[in-house]
């Protein structure tokens, strides 16, 4: 160890330059994160360590407490205990015998090391420190892939240093999409107003699937769920299919073609390994990228960034950087999914954390919790339209509402018990599959338009609006610029959990089928729209339906040949998966 005495100015000046290095770093990784602290904690951060390392070499005894190692330690410590992983025990050698392997491998370093300069070593120390501690925040995040995102994490707050992109002069395409927002709901917002006054609007929009995955899946490659891949097998979960077999997304041939493209979303299900990100130059999902809490002025951290606020932000800091002309933006909320965070506290519906509570009648449903969760439901969405609004307000300011394409939507949308469910995922009846769908393109006039739409025809519409090939695969949906047939059939597949179905509808008639394990059919019911709207009233199928034949075509699962990792804990959390709970 380098002595006081030996080097007394050189010595102080690394001490403290240790501490300021461990601050400042760590500023930096939070800044890259999906949640910053605000600007004067950043400061007071940076400004603590540094009175620390002034105190450590002024008043403390050189060796360990007083070493170069100490800062990075501290952050490493930090980093483990707000994790919460000094209370899961079955997982200390992942997070606290590791990081005390990599604090003495730091020791280590600075003994080996003494012969170069103390400054070096300080810095070189405590950048360490801090790029540990923030794998630990990932990897206690239950990241899919925390090394992936720890780069990405230091990019990012570099991303402001970096020259606007030159991309083509085409106006540019913006994505805005609700997660689990009923068609009934959305067009109470004034966020649907707002497109409604501007652009081309469907009553009679249909998701490809009862849930997420699928359903985006249709949105981004304009194929039914078992062409794209996307979705659950008996295993696990699927991703999106491999270009080379056919399955390209929007965003992949927009990167192609030069343009610069973003995504900023929320749910665990959207993610990098299920394919999502495919195409997207700037991504940030709160639920890979966990916040990063300041190591003395932080609390314990959770992933506040999931909300639609800071996922907004996310997308309005975008447009301060982005190109003019030629760039692809996506924004997908989630404050309408379950678990209500926007709730006064004692609302009724705070009992209900996650939906397999009550399918497995852990919570019983009374008619004052089914009133409770409506009213959340509501809250959440009003929400939801808040912080759009914000955004939209945003792209006015820019005068981008006078040349940008735009197309709003939802996944999917939710029981709220119409058919004595609940949620989603389970379920191919209007309240589920019947989903928001507006577009604003110079091909369309404003107002409402006739005929049956899919999510499946997002893509194929935005290729031909921003002049990118057909995509090879087949088959797509249809341009929306213009009119669909009277006669089309528009085609879901697959649920989540529950029986597998595959259901069709047409303009005036939808057929639900419901299959076994095996693939057979148990039960088909058909609803005739025109009288039948809320499909209360389900009616026998006649062998010769030609609708009937069309749906026992459509296929419900993944081949298996794509499985891809995802955060169980995450999803359990949500309700989104089974899994095993401690009572």
């Amino acid at each position: 160890m380098i002595a006081a005495a030996q080097h007394p100015a050189n010595w102080t000046l690394s001490v403290v330059l240790a501490w300021f290095m461990a601050g400042l770093a760590q500023v930096f990784f939070a800044v890259g994160a999906c949640v910053t602290p605000d600007l004067p904690w950043l400061v007071a951060e940076v400004a603590v360590f540094t009175l620390i390392g002034v105190v450590m070499a002024r008043f403390v005894r050189p060796g360990w407490p007083s070493s170069l190692v100490t800062p990075g330690a501290v952050l490493i410590v930090s980093a483990v205990w707000r994790s919460g992983a000094l209370v899961k025990w079955a997982v200390v050698p992942s997070y606290f015998v590791i990081p005390v392997l990599v604090v003495v491998a730091m020791r280590v370093f600075h003994d080996l090391t003494h012969r170069l300069p103390a400054p070096l070593v300080a810095c070189t120390l405590s950048l360490l420190g801090a790029g540990s501690a923030r794998l630990v925040t990932l990897v206690g995040g239950k990241t899919a892939v925390p090394v992936q995102q720890f780069a990405e994490d230091v990019a990012r707050p570099l991303e402001a240093l970096q020259s606007t992109p030159t991309t083509p002069k085409t106006p540019p395409i913006i994505v805005i999409s609700v997660d689990t927002l009923r068609a009934d709901h959305a067009t109470t917002m004034e966020t649907w107003k707002w497109f409604e006054a501007r652009g081309a609007t469907w009553t009679a929009a249909q998701a490809t699937a009862s849930w997420t995955v699928p359903a985006l899946g249709s949105v981004w490659t304009g194929l039914l769920p078992a062409a794209h891949g996307a979705g659950d097998l008996p295993v696990g979960f699927a991703s999106l299919k491999p270009v080379d077999q056919g399955v390209i997304t929007l965003a992949e041939q927009a990167e192609e073609a030069g343009w610069d493209t973003a995504a900023f979303v929320a749910n665990p299900f959207v993610s990098t390994t299920l394919g999502f990100r495919r195409g997207f130059r700037h991504w940030v999902n709160p639920d890979e990228s966990v916040a990063q809490p300041l190591a003395l002025l932080g609390e314990r951290w959770s992933l506040p960034g999931r909300d639609g606020d800071v996922v907004v932000q996310h997308a309005i800091d975008y447009l301060d950087r982005a190109p003019e002309s030629g760039f692809l933006l996506w924004v997908h909320l989630f404050d309408p999914h379950l678990p209500y965070t926007h709730l006064e506290e004692g609302h009724g519906a705070l009992v209900v954390e996650h939906p397999k509570q009550i399918r497995r009648k852990k919570i019983r449903t009374t008619k004052r919790l089914i009133a409770d969760v409506k009213d959340a439901y509501k809250t959440e969405v009003a929400y939801s339209d808040k912080v759009l609004m914000k955004l939209l307000r945003e792209i006015e300011r820019r005068g981008l509402d006078e040349d940008a394409i735009f197309v709003f939507f939802s996944d999917h949308g939710e029981e709220l018990w119409e058919h004595d469910g609940f949620e989603h995922g389970h379920s191919h009846h209007k309240e589920v599959t019947e989903v928001p769908l507006a577009l604003v393109a110079p091909c369309v006039r404003p107002g409402a338009r006739a005929g049956v739409v899919s999510l499946q025809d997002i893509a194929p519409t935005l290729r031909n609006l921003a002049g990118f090939d057909p995509a090879p695969a087949e088959p797509q949906g249809y341009d929306l610029c213009f009119p669909v047939p009277e006669d089309r059939v528009v085609l879901a597949a697959g649920n989540l959990y529950g029986p597998s179905q595959a259901s069709g509808r047409t303009i005036t008639d939808k057929i639900i089928e419901t299959r076994k394990k095996d693939g057979s059919v148990k039960r088909r019911e058909q609803f005739d729209l025109t009288t039948d709207p809320d499909e209360q009233q389900p009616a026998d199928v006649d062998s010769e339906n030609a609708l009937a034949e069309t749906i026992s075509r459509v296929e419900t699962a993944a081949d298996g040949q794509n499985v891809a990792p995802v955060s169980i804990d995450q999803l359990c959390a949500l309700g989104y998966v089974d899994c095993d709970e401690t009572e």
